[in-house]
């Protein structure tokens, strides 16, 4: 199977924080990395290019980790990105507040390397779960739509039957 890249969106307020998660993520080619400073711009760049992943800090000035991971569960016609929550708050009520929140995964800081990598190959594979679903519902769709034309014709004559007769009598 070939893993596919991934996109991957990292917010936190810290430059530091930023570099230095690029630099851990960039070593994979398989994985682009973009950076914002403050959720207000991440949802921005959410809009234009919806990331498969966004790892976020939870205490930011202004809007905050928890409130960005409720906006992006809220957008009806969003995308769903597997959200990392990471953070110094490592008590049991914190996690569950950030999995609440709309969050998929969590990390404390400070950041254990392999321990990202691993949440990554967990994202990896819900995605890649998410992506069969969404083709798989297509597939259905248009299964359902070859399946309604078939039942207003006659199989062995190719006209329309009763059914397509009632229906076009309706629309007069």
């Amino acid at each position: 199977m070939i893993e596919e890249s991934l996109q991957v969106l990292v917010v936190d307020d810290s430059a530091m924080v930023r570099q230095v998660m690029q630099a851990i993520l960039g070593t994979d080619r398989r994985i682009s990395v973009k950076a914002a400073a403050d959720p207000l711009i991440a949802w921005g760049k959410m809009q234009k290019d919806p990331p498969d992943v966004v790892i976020t800090d939870w205490t930011m000035p202004g809007l905050d980790g928890l409130e960005l991971c409720q906006k992006i569960r809220e957008h009806p016609e969003g995308s769903t990105p597997y959200i990392i929550v990471v953070t110094g708050r490592d008590g049991h009520d914190q996690v569950a507040t950030g999995i609440r929140a709309g969050a998929d995964d969590y990390l404390t800081k400070p950041l254990v390397v392999e321990d990202l990598h691993i949440r990554l190959l967990a994202a990896r594979r819900m995605i890649a779960l998410h992506r069969e679903l969404a083709r798989q519902r297509a597939d259905l769709q248009d299964l359902n739509q070859q399946l309604g034309i078939m039942a207003r014709r006659d199989p062995l004559t190719g006209l329309g039957n009763r059914l397509a007769l009632r229906e076009d009598l309706e629309q007069v």
